[in-house]
C-alpha cells in the first residue's frame, strides 16, 4: 500500500494499544472490511497483496472458504517471489486450514523451502512424514509416491535406494510419471555417486523420457544436467557439452531459478574440462549470484567450492582461497563436516598437484 494512502502509527505501542481497546466482535469485524476493501482496491492485481488479505481474513474469522483461497494465493505468490518467510508462514497456515490437496501442496512447497533453502533437515523431514500419512491417509497415491522420494532424500544411500525403489513401484501402478521421473532420477544419482557411471547415466535417460512424457519440462532440463555429468565422467564430452547446454536453454526458457544454478554448475563442468577456465568461472560467478539472490543454501556453498577450484586450475591462489573461506564459514556453520572434509581434501590435492598452496592453507 502507497505511503500517503496508508494510516501509520507513529510508535508501535500506540497502536497496539489502540488496537486492543477494540472490542474483539469489532475487531473481527474491521479485519473482514478490511479484506474487502483491499479485494476491491487491488481488484486488477491481487496476488501482491494475497498475503495481507488472507491475515485479515484469518483475524476476521468468519469466512475460512476465502481466507483458504487467499493464503494459498499469497503462499504461491510468495514461493514464486522467493520470500521464504511469507511463504513459510502461509504454508504452515494452509496445511491447518486447507483441503486435503491444498494441505499436500503446502506440505510439498514446505519440504523444499526447509530442505533447500533454509538448511533445515528436521523441518524437510517433518513436513515429508506429514505428506505420506496425509496421503494415505486420504487416498491420494500419486502424493505417497512423491512423499518417499522425499523421505529418501533425507537417508543414507541404502535406505535411499529402498525408498525410491517404494516410490518408483507406487507411481508406476498409478501412472503418476512425475513423482516416477523423479524417483528413477534420484535413483540414478545414487549410482552416480558410487561411480557406476553407465548405470547412472541409463537411470537419467529414463527420467528424462519419462518427465518429456509428463510435459514437465524442469525435471527435463534438471536431468539433462545430470545425464551431462555422467557424460562428462566418461569422456564424452561433445555429448556432455551438448545436454548440459540444452538443459540449460530449457530451464533459462521458463524462468527456472530454483535449478539454474545446479544447471549452469553442470555446464560449467563441462567448460572446465574443455580447457575453457574463463567462461567456466563467468558461468560459476553467475550461478553463485543467483543461488544467492534465491538464498539457495543447498547449492551456494558448491558453487563456492567449485569457483575454488577454478581458481586454482587458473593459477589465481589468492582467488581460490577467497572462494574457500566461504564456503568453509559456511559449511562449520552448518555442521557440515563431511563435505567440509571432501572438499578440503580435493582442494588440497589440486592445489599440491598444481604446487600452488601448502595442505596447511586449507585448514
Amino acid at each position: 500500500m502507497h505511503a500517503e494512502t496508508a494510516y501509520l502509527f507513529r510508535h508501535a505501542l500506540v497502536r497496539d494499544a489502540a488496537y486492543e481497546l477494540q472490542p474483539p466482535g469489532a475487531r473481527a469485524g474491521l479485519h473482514a472490511l478490511a479484506a474487502d476493501v483491499m479485494g476491491h482496491v487491488f481488484a486488477a492485481d491481487l496476488d501482491p497483496v494475497a498475503h495481507e488479505i488472507a491475515a485479515h481474513l484469518r483475524l476476521g474469522g468468519a469466512d475460512i472458504e476465502r481466507e483458504r483461497e487467499f493464503t494459498q494465493r499469497g503462499a504461491r505468490y510468495a514461493h514464486a517471489s522467493y520470500n521464504h518467510s511469507v511463504a513459510i508462514q502461509l504454508l504452515e497456515r494452509l496445511v491447518v486450514i486447507g483441503e486435503p490437496r491444498q494441505a499436500a501442496e503446502a506440505h510439498q512447497r514446505l519440504y523444499g523451502t526447509y530442505r533447500g533453502y533454509r538448511n533445515d533437515i528436521a523441518g524437510a523431514r517433518r513436513h515429508a512424514f506429514a505428506l505420506l500419512r496425509l496421503a494415505r491417509s486420504e487416498r491420494m497415491p500419486e502424493w505417497v509416491a512423491l512423499a518417499l522420494n522425499y523421505l529418501a532424500g533425507l537417508e543414507g544411500k541404502q535406505r535411499a535406494m529402498s525408498l525410491y525403489r517404494r516410490s518408483y513401484r507406487q507411481a508406476k501402478r498409478v501412472e503418476a510419471w512425475l513423482p516416477a521421473a523423479l524417483a528413477i532420477g534420484n535413483m540414478g544419482a545414487i549410482y552416480a555417486q558410487e561411480l557406476a557411471h553407465r548405470r547412472a547415466e541409463r537411470m537419467f535417460r529414463s527420467s528424462i523420457r519419462l518427465n518429456r512424457g509428463a510435459n514437465n519440462l524442469v525435471g527435463v532440463g534438471f536431468f539433462l544436467g545430470s545425464l551431462a555429468g555422467q557424460l562428462r565422467q566418461q569422456g564424452d564430452l561433445t555429448a556432455a557439452f551438448q545436454a548440459s547446454k540444452e538443459g540449460v536453454a530449457i530451464l533459462e526458457g521458463i524462468s527456472a531459478k530454483r535449478y539454474l544454478p545446479t544447471a549452469w554448475g553442470h555446464h560449467a563442468a563441462v567448460l572446465e574440462r574443455l580447457d575453457r577456465l574463463e567462461e567456466c568461472e563467468q558461468l560459476l560467478a553467475k550461478a553463485e549470484q543467483m543461488a544467492e539472490d534465491i538464498q539457495l543454501q543447498h547449492e551456494w556453498w558448491k558453487l563456492k567450492v567449485h569457483r575454488a577450484m577454478v581458481a586454482l586450475e587458473r593459477r589465481k591462489p589468492d582467488e581460490a582461497m577467497h572462494h574457500w573461506r566461504g564456503a568453509r564459514a559456511w559449511l562449520v556453520e552448518n555442521g557440515r563436516q563431511k563435505e567440509l572434509e571432501e572438499a578440503r581434501t580435493d582442494l588440497c590435492n589440486t592445489a599440491a598437484r598444481l604446487k600452488l598452496l601448502p595442505p596447511d592453507a586449507w585448514e
